[in-house]
């Protein structure tokens, strides 16, 4: 198979696009263990995590997994840092999970099939729900990741008179 295969493209979720089964985000038991890992690195005490999200109350442990609340001074998909603190850091863990994702299957693929090179659809740019917005991450790992790939553009956008929208950032990734 190695002298025939020269790139597999790592793909899960809704259209192997890396967007969650079912509703997004994911809020399975996995996911809000992930969740809690991903606030004990990021804040390390319940003092910073109060602190943070201005809430005396909480803690790592009994912290709630709010990745699509709508609280009074979000505008759309964007966030008040001072009052939806807790749904930034979901939103986040949430992206960080899909991230270690790509980057554990494409780490197997490059270990098992080291001269076939390892892609993932990944990348698109803001606005499209949130899903991919670790693109860092993606770059950071040269050699374990050695191509991302987007969808043509969808629906009205492929018509004769459509604006012709990427949904990835060409000029960016390269």
């Amino acid at each position: 198979i190695g002298n025939a295969v020269f790139a597999i493209q790592v793909a899960c979720g809704k259209f192997g696009e890396w967007h969650a089964w079912g509703t997004y985000p994911d809020v399975s038991a996995r996911a809000k263990e992930y969740y809690r890992k991903f606030l004990k690195n990021k804040y390390h005490t319940n003092e910073n995590l109060q602190k943070a999200w201005n809430d005396a109350n909480v803690t790592i442990d009994t912290a709630g997994y709010f990745p699509d609340k709508h609280i009074p001074g979000d505008e759309g998909v964007f966030r008040d840092p001072e009052k939806s603190m807790c749904n930034i850091d979901s939103r986040e863990s949430a992206q960080e999970m899909v991230l270690d994702a790509i980057l554990y299957f494409c780490k197997i693929l490059k270990e098992c099939m080291p001269t076939v090179l390892s892609g993932t659809f990944y990348g698109y740019y803001f606005g499209t729900g949130g899903d991919h917005l670790k693109v860092d991450g993606i770059y950071a790992a040269k050699g374990t990741v050695d191509f991302l790939a987007a969808p043509f553009c969808y629906g009205k956008n492929r018509s004769v008179d459509g604006i012709p929208a990427q949904r990835g950032l060409l000029e960016t990734n390269r």
